[in-house]
């Protein structure tokens, strides 16, 4: 036992330690488990995906349309082949 814990300490256990009964219940997972866990993740990178591309297409609208307000009250006016 660790001293002053109470608790049993793990390199006190040994090989009858409160988790022996425990070796014998390895349970391997089922065949489409690893699939099933795949399929799980790749949802949930295509729903970010999806939110992250919304929200900057969104703000790129929001940054033109401020653009245009600008240029209807005498904001700087962009000419095609360079300054005059």
């Amino acid at each position: 036992m660790t001293e002053g814990t109470g608790r049993p300490d793990a390199r006190d256990d040994g090989p009858e330690g409160p988790a022996a009964p425990l070796r014998d219940l390895e349970d391997e997972p089922s065949a489409d488990f690893a699939e099933r866990v795949q399929n799980r993740i790749h949802r949930r990178e295509a729903a970010a995906h999806v939110t992250d591309l919304s929200s900057g297409g969104f703000l790129l609208v929001l940054v033109e349309f401020i653009g245009m307000i600008a240029g209807l009250f005498g904001g700087p006016n962009k000419t095609e082949g360079g300054s005059h």
